[in-house]
């Protein structure tokens, strides 16, 4: 009897989570852009909250669909007050094909990243998100952008002060929470042990912390003539926790050039995965209708629990 339960149990949970995508890690806790707002819910249990990370990103957070609607897509338009046909397809994907694009498949509590196309602003051009069949030629769910929605931009900051060891660049740019880019960098090569560096306080000074270079590497830098290079804060580092970015010498105790970020109107794009997708596991087919998904594991080990607990009674 106890083993018709579990197998009852397990085929339950098979058909009801056939369906799924589950996605794996959550985002990086380093806030999600501006808040738009929550989907409003229309058919096939479409729901979750929209952010924008800057004029040409969408966040998507805990977004649910059950994946039996017909030939839907995120779909965004620039003229109406309600979406209709008259949009254009966002690719859920970021490895799509743009002239075959893959209809959405059930979703459970995913976290996507939606990129529009190379010059299409939100808050400039759009008026609603939406979920959308272009088969049926409906709303499953769907956001409309405020008017007066303000997003998050890349700062720029100073160049390097012109210190010691020929030590200049152009304008720097901090273009996410944790990604900085300094053109036109020059260094002679020559300090005693040099490395980028970020801390706190309105000089650098010898209570900061190494960057890594552009190679991802913490030996000391070499020369630099002119080139362009993008550098990224340590983890769970943001420049919301720094007041300076700078070359310095360690042996020195001395900066050879530095910039400092000015927090009183910083608001920069969150740092997120660089795909528009969270990391899918175990994807498997369920059927004919190209659609797929994958059991959750938290579910297996829920069945197994309950497996042992039976066990024992």
């Amino acid at each position: 009897m106890k083993l018709l339960v579990f197998i009852y149990l397990f085929f339950v949970n098979l058909f009801n989570e056939s369906n799924c995508i589950m996605y794996g890690n959550k985002v990086p806790d380093l806030g999600r852009g501006a808040l738009i707002g929550t989907l409003i819910t229309k058919r096939h249990g479409v729901n979750g909250t929209v952010y924008a990370l800057d004029e040409e990103n969408f966040y998507v957070d805990g977004f649910n669909y059950d994946g039996k609607g017909a030939d839907a897509f995120f779909w965004y338009g620039m003229d109406g007050d309600l979406p209709n046909k008259e949009g254009e397809i966002i690719l859920y994907h970021e490895n799509d094909d743009e002239n075959n694009p893959t209809p959405l498949p059930a979703m459970a509590n995913a976290f996507l990243k939606l990129a529009l196309p190379e010059g299409t602003s939100i808050t400039k051009d759009l008026r609603w998100l939406s979920v959308w069949s272009k088969k049926l030629g409906k709303d499953f769910g769907h956001i409309i952008i405020p008017e007066d929605l303000d997003v998050p931009r890349v700062k720029v900051l100073h160049e390097f002060t012109k210190t010691s060891h020929g030590v200049k660049s152009g304008n720097i740019e901090i273009l996410d929470a944790q990604s900085i880019l300094i053109p036109d960098l020059h260094y002679d090569g020559e300090g005693p042990g040099a490395y980028f560096w970020a801390g706190s306080g309105s000089t650098p000074n010898d209570l900061g912390f190494i960057i890594p270079n552009e190679k991802g590497s913490l030996e000391k830098l070499e020369s630099y003539e002119g080139e362009k290079i993008s550098l990224k804060l340590p983890k769970n580092v943001t420049v919301y926790d720094i007041d300076y970015i700078a070359i310095w010498c360690e042996e020195l105790e001395q900066s050879f050039g530095y910039t400092l970020i000015p927090k009183d109107d910083l608001w920069v794009p969150p740092t997120l995965p660089q795909t528009r997708v969270q990391e899918i596991t175990q994807i498997v087919e369920t059927g004919n209708d190209n659609s797929s998904g994958i059991m959750c594991p938290m579910n297996y080990l829920v069945l197994i629990v309950l497996l042992a607990c039976m066990l024992k009674m």
